[in-house]
């Protein structure tokens, strides 16, 4: 069953509802998830915080409301809430432009995201050798992405109520798709997204010395080449530069399917849809309720492979 329970700056539930509409979306492009719901509702709405939703007792969906809207007419009324997960509270605050020499997360965490609301993180809280620069107009999440970028070298989540979590102990779900619960299916290759051979000036007296090639590209006679500058930038390592040519290559082979009821997967998932020996990983979710039930809409793209 599919729930959505409001909750009071207190904490406390206060409303439970079975949506009339309901639309939720995950995206590796967008760090926050969105949840649009609407409710056979009402009444005051003073009181709506934040809010959850819950398919069969499992949590899919937990952010702060960001807009409210209520409809009355003579054929009745109703409530629509928008919401947000909590990356928003990061993405919408501006962080002090500042620089932090030798820092530890433990001390960034309580300057820049306990006083956001976030309670606690799970990873190392020990000193970094290293800077870490904001410069004006970062966002919290900026500087969260940037932290983890320079010394831990893992992707940030957010779990658990407000729970940051920079350990990258998290291990990708394996999802499998029956036919049975297929309603379509569409495989797409764009050639024109692979790049075949970067190079890279890797110190501002020298020229383009680093060469990093696509063997995907190559099997496919893909000629796509293109220069980047890192002379100077300190905190960029050699897994930021092939991460540049990775990401060209997930997207290049990518599949999108619509099936029957829910799949509570996260971005970076491993989905085989049964009938396809290839393994692909999510980048989109979108999870619908409405007249036709529940459905679930995915994008997943295939890791390519990038020579060292």
């Amino acid at each position: 069953m599919l729930k959505i329970l409001i909750v009071n700056r207190s904490g406390k539930i206060t409303e439970e509802f079975a949506p009339v509409l309901m639309r939720f979306v995950s995206s590796e492009d967008a760090p926050a998830d969105s949840l649009y719901a609407r409710l056979d509702w009402c009444g005051k709405t003073g009181d709506f915080f934040s809010c959850r939703a819950e398919l069969d007792g499992k949590e899919l969906f937990c952010g702060r409301i960001d807009e409210l809207t209520e409809y009355q007419s003579e054929s009745g009324c109703y409530t629509e809430i928008r919401a947000r997960s909590l990356q928003a509270l990061l993405l919408d605050n501006e962080a002090k432009p500042q620089s932090y020499c030798i820092p530890s997360f433990d001390l960034i965490f309580e300057k820049h995201f306990r006083p956001l609301g976030f309670s606690s993180f799970i990873g190392p809280a020990g000193a970094f050798n290293g800077e870490l620069n904001i410069t004006k107009g970062m966002s919290e999440w900026k500087v969260l992405e940037e932290f983890c970028r320079i010394f831990t070298k893992t992707t940030p989540r957010i779990i658990n109520d407000g729970v940051i979590d920079i350990s990258g102990e998290h291990h990708p779900e394996i999802i499998h798709i029956g036919k049975n619960r297929i309603i379509s299916f569409q495989k797409k290759m764009k050639k024109s997204m692979l790049i075949s051979d970067l190079y890279v000036r890797t110190y501002n007296a020298g020229g383009y010395d680093l060469h990093i090639s696509s063997d995907n590209a190559e099997m496919l006679g893909v000629k796509r080449i293109r220069y980047y500058n890192a002379a100077g930038n300190r905190t960029m390592s050699y897994d930021d530069i092939t991460g540049m040519l990775q990401k060209a290559e997930n997207k290049a082979e990518s599949i999108t399917l619509e099936c029957i009821g829910a799949v509570t997967a996260q971005t970076g998932d491993i989905i085989k849809p049964e009938g396809d020996r290839k393994s692909y990983y999510i980048r989109d979710i979108c999870i619908t309720a409405g007249e036709k039930g529940i459905r679930t809409k995915i994008t997943a793209g295939v890791k390519g492979n990038v020579a060292k």
